[in-house]
């Protein structure tokens, strides 16, 4: 395949760095073009933090599709950043005083962005959230939801839709120790209404593994835009990113994903190779 196009879709920015940065950053390397479809990226401080790492890991094109970050919990706050510079950025709606908060936003309009977005760009391979959202997040599981619904209908032959695949000890380690520090895991969200502990339990297995080591390096230098994001991060996060960077690689050399569609009883090793 000539030319291979990856299209990433995440919710927020520093989701394409500390959740998927070596992966993006090995293929923009071998000659993919790379974009990126950001649901909710933040302020404008945090928009130029993440058009600055997506420079960095060689990421030609940023979308907003000018939601607003939702909090984690009930009746908690929303994020913000700070820095410059970047690759092109592109916002997809007018910005809105009052946007809508992802985790509110009504899935077919969501999916309907998502799907402009495949239309524009018809990439050989999307990847997007887990249906966990890694950490528990609930903006990313309605990502994943939106982004599996328009690839599904969008049905390109050829084409391949992946979400991340978190080694799922981890992810049950912090779902622990969120709830031993107080936090009730099964109302998450600004409503509540996401349930962490059965997402994780309903969690489909990986289908394949990606050699990233050589781009961790990519990674780290992008992920140093985000020193705010990972202070605030869950303990695991804090903890890997503070490691040096033999233990990065061992923890993020190796990328594990879930082929969603179409299905296949191959153990993928490359995005885009079958």
């Amino acid at each position: 395949m000539t030319h291979p196009r990856l299209l990433a879709i995440f919710a927020h920015a520093d989701d394409e760095t500390l959740l998927a940065g070596a992966l993006l950053a090995k293929y923009a390397a071998k000659g993919a073009e790379v974009r990126l479809v950001c649901a909710a990226p933040g302020d404008e401080e945090q928009e130029d933090r993440l058009t600055r790492a997506a420079a960095i890991l060689g990421i030609s094109l940023v979308t907003s599709l000018r939601y607003e970050p939702s909090p984690m919990w009930p009746a908690s706050g929303r994020r913000s950043g700070a820095d410059i510079g970047g690759v092109p950025f592109v916002q997809s709606e007018p910005v809105q005083s009052q946007a809508p908060l992802l985790a509110r936003a009504p899935l077919t309009d969501l999916t309907s962005r998502i799907a402009g977005r495949l239309d524009e760009f018809l990439p050989h391979a999307v990847l997007t959230h887990s249906p966990y959202g890694e950490y528990g997040h609930p903006d990313h599981t309605l990502v994943h939801r939106a982004a599996l619904s328009a690839f599904v209908q969008r049905d390109r032959p050829g084409s391949r839709l992946y979400c991340l695949a978190y080694p799922l000890p981890l992810v049950r380690l912090n779902e622990r120790l969120m709830r031993f520090s107080g936090r009730d895991t099964r109302r998450m969200g600004p409503d509540g209404l996401f349930d962490l502990r059965a997402a994780v339990k309903a969690a489909p297995q990986k289908t394949g593994v990606v050699d990233v080591r050589a781009y961790v390096p990519a990674r780290q230098k992008a992920a140093q835009i985000y020193e705010q994001a990972v202070r605030a991060g869950p303990l695991p996060l804090k903890m890997l990113e503070r490691s040096p960077l033999w233990v990065r690689r061992r923890f993020f050399g190796r990328a594990a994903v879930t082929r969603l569609f179409p299905p296949s009883h191959v153990f993928d090793e490359d995005l885009f190779e079958h």
